[in-house]
């Protein structure tokens, strides 16, 4: 079994898509896999499973990873991101969501809005804001998470997503093709414009400063692995 402890806005969906495009239609394959446990090509994907069948090919989740309940031989994977960056793209996702009206998610993240990124930081529960050290140590403890990462069988940062996608399929055998999945595609370039405009203001240099410093614990986790 392989294992995508999927942390979210890292890129963990398009490496997804590119396990699903090695049996088939990548797009089909996810709608499948997401609603229920589904047989593809022969192969058993599983989406949002913290307790997978012990015959899955590939499951993941958005759960905590000391939560989650796998085979000792299983092959685990996460991605790992710039903090900020991560937490600029949940923001912009966000942003694409109000503008569509869209309730696929808790409506409760929506009230984590505010008047600009920096409250939208400061409104977000530290297990969301933190998320990429709190889905690896429920004490939020650096040394906690950087043990159990580096337990994992492969980790990589977005930020070199192509090169590690490539040693990844040599390391399984695997030919894996880049898939990059964006929800940006849901509007329209004017409006795509407008959003990237509004977060590009609100991105002061003082801002920036106060969200490295509500984000300081991951920065340092990054730094030890």
């Amino acid at each position: 079994m392989i294992y995508l402890h999927h942390i979210r806005k890292t890129g963990g969906r398009s490496l997804i898509f590119s396990f699903l495009g090695l049996v088939g239609d990548a797009w089909k394959g996810w709608c499948l896999s997401t609603r229920s446990p589904a047989l593809i090509s022969g192969k058993l994907f599983q989406g949002w499973q913290p307790r997978p069948a012990k015959d899955a090919y590939l499951a993941w989740s958005h759960e905590p990873a000391w939560e989650v309940r796998i085979p000792r031989d299983t092959f685990t994977i996460t991605i790992l991101r710039g903090p900020t960056m991560r937490l600029v793209s949940h923001y912009r996702m966000l942003l694409v969501m109000q503008h569509l009206g869209e309730t696929r998610f808790d409506k409760t993240e929506m009230t984590w809005m505010g008047q600009d990124i920096l409250e939208f930081a400061e409104r977000m529960p530290r297990e969301h804001l933190q998320r990429q050290l709190y889905m690896f140590s429920p004490q939020y403890s650096v040394g906690e998470a950087a043990e159990r990462i580096r337990s994992l069988s492969f980790y990589f940062r977005l930020e070199e997503y192509t090169s590690k996608l490539a040693e990844l399929g040599q390391l399984l055998g695997l030919d894996l093709k880049e898939h990059h999945v964006t929800g940006r595609s849901k509007v329209d370039a004017v409006v795509a414009k407008g959003i990237e405009d509004r977060i590009r203001s609100e991105l002061t240099v003082e801002t920036k400063q106060s969200l490295r410093d509500l984000l300081e614990p991951e920065y340092e986790l990054l730094s030890a692995l």
